[in-house]
């Protein structure tokens, strides 16, 4: 970490075995999530360089992030047969998984991985999540239920980037398509 008025470094964070895949600082800039190669998934103290250690029993992880109130975990990648989950900021214990995007009983295809979640963030209430697919869709999971309640569709490859404004009002997605696509949500 630097300070950004002289650019002078403040802290390495080293933890991970191998390069990590995924960090999200918290809003507050105390707590950090991070994602490995290694099968992990560290939750940061940033003052004191500390971490907890979560070993997830997936492949792959692509995207994490931290709620507004520092207590979750949303993560994006392959956990149990799931692509997006929550957990315990403290603990790492499981919360929840979503709503599988990928229904194996109605695939033609059991081997068929459309719907895979690429990324994912929370919104600012954390009322719901956003995630970004590599079928190009995007969705909106209610995070009470972990229903999707939403799909929006224009993007024609893989989804790896999702930014909302704070006011969660306008969303900005960009994919392999080579777009990046604005969308006004109307809550």
């Amino acid at each position: 970490m630097g300070d950004l008025a002289d650019g002078s470094h403040q802290r390495t964070l080293t933890g991970h075995a191998v390069w990590p895949t995924a960090v999200w600082l918290g809003p507050d800039s105390r707590r950090a999530v991070s994602a490995g190669s290694d099968a992990e998934i560290r939750v940061w103290d940033v003052d004191s360089g500390e971490c907890a250690v979560f070993p997830h029993p997936g492949s792959w992880v692509s995207s994490v992030c931290l709620s507004a109130d520092g207590r979750l975990v949303l993560a994006a990648g392959h956990h149990q047969g799931r692509t997006l989950w929550l957990l315990d900021a403290d603990t790492g214990d499981f919360v929840r998984a979503f709503e599988d995007v990928r229904d194996s009983r109605a695939l033609k295809d059991p081997g068929d991985r459309s719907g895979e979640v690429l990324t994912a963030r929370f919104t600012s209430d954390g009322r719901f999540a956003v995630s970004g697919e590599d079928d190009g869709r995007i969705r909106i999971w209610e995070m009470a239920t972990g229903r999707c309640v939403r799909t929006l569709v224009r993007h024609t490859d893989e989804v790896y980037g999702i930014a909302l404004t704070p006011d969660d009002r306008l969303l900005l997605s960009s994919s392999l398509d080579g777009t990046l696509q604005l969308w006004e949500l109307d809550w």
